[in-house]
């Protein structure tokens, strides 16, 4: 064996004993117990969030189909401000979130505007639209949007809704991660850990940082164990990328996110991507019941939704439509937010 081939090996043999724990280290169950402790020391943490998305140019020209002679969509990088504000509440599983941001609509080329409260009171979804300009919404119908639409139901199938994605830095910071399949609903924000559902990988670097490296499915996750198993990066969906990076600061509260970037891809193209900055936290917020529960007002054009168990579907929503008339009366409107009764005087 030659001096140089000996050098490549030992160079691999090195790479291997640092990158694979040794025998009796068990790197996965000390990241499980440091979210565990997140869990108990973060309850409820209420943040402001600053920031910005943006739409490369052309991330849309597959999916609108553009002739070779048209320009691209869009013609240039749309960035568009976006401001949130988060309060999770998890023993209660209530969550509100104030959203004021201007998004991008592919179909029109236009920029519109969003403003809206969504909450949970641990058994009913609201969402109270303040403004909602998106190009032809509400076409055939009386108005654009309604005002509040109340969601309801069998709570094991109410969906995640607004919480979904996009807020993924707060919740690890809080020690909930989910593993692949399993989902956070309105009616329970922090489901048990599953540890048998993750497999550890190794180690890697990030930013120049020493990572875990675990996997659930197609979900991947990078853990900074020099930081109370902090998630720096997440990855899910190979085909169709979703990759949320993480900056963590060092608060009173332990290691909480600083900044986060959220890029979604379809094969190579970069369709959205996030930057948000947090302004403010605060780990021990006053919570009163209100700002979880949104109550319909009068004027309010109203749309009730019930969730309930069907087969074979699953799950299935019936829908109401009303309009809150003086003395609390409500007014019964079809879909088209007319009055199912004719014209009133």
């Amino acid at each position: 064996m030659t001096s140089s081939l000996r050098r490549r090996c030992l160079v691999v043999l090195l790479f291997v004993a640092w990158a694979v724990p040794a025998r009796g280290d068990d790197p996965a169950s000390r990241i499980f117990a440091a979210w565990r402790q997140r869990r108990e020391r973060l309850p409820s943490v209420r943040y402001k969030i600053q920031g910005e998305c943006t739409w490369p140019r052309g991330s849309f020209n597959e999916i609108a189909e553009l002739p070779s002679a048209e320009p691209d969509n869009p013609v240039e990088d749309v960035t568009e401000p976006s401001a949130r504000g988060v309060i999770l509440d998890l023993p209660n599983n209530r969550y509100r979130i104030d959203r004021d941001e201007t998004l991008y609509d592919w179909k029109s080329r236009q920029v519109y505007k969003l403003h809206c409260l969504c909450t949970g009171d641990g058994r009913t979804r609201f969402i109270r639209v303040f403004e909602d300009s998106l190009p032809g919404l509400g076409a055939g119908r009386a108005r654009p949007h309604v005002d509040l639409e109340i969601m309801r139901g069998d709570p094991e199938l109410l969906p995640a809704g607004e919480i979904a994605s996009g807020y993924e830095a707060l919740f690890f910071a809080q020690g909930i991660v989910l593993g692949a399949g399993a989902h956070v609903r309105p009616t329970r924000l922090s489901p048990p850990l599953d540890e048998a559902g993750f497999v550890y990988q190794g180690r890697g670097v990030h930013e120049g940082r020493d990572c875990e490296i675990l996997r659930s499915g197609n979900l991947e996750f990078w853990v900074d164990p020099g930081r109370e198993g902090a998630i720096v990066q997440f990855v899910a969906n190979p085909d169709r990328k979703y990759v949320v990076q993480i900056e963590y600061q060092e608060t009173a509260a332990g290691w909480l996110p600083k900044s986060w970037t959220t890029t979604l891809s379809v094969s190579s193209t970069v369709r959205r991507r996030w930057r948000m900055t947090v302004g403010e936290i605060d780990a021990r917020p006053a919570l009163s019941d209100d700002l979880f529960h949104i109550a319909p007002e009068l004027g309010m054009y109203v749309h009730d939704v019930t969730v309930v168990r069907s087969e074979p579907r699953g799950a299935e929503s019936h829908d109401r439509y009303r309009l809150i008339e003086p003395g609390g009366r409500s007014r019964e409107l079809d879909a088209r937010l007319l009055p199912v009764d004719g014209p009133r005087d």
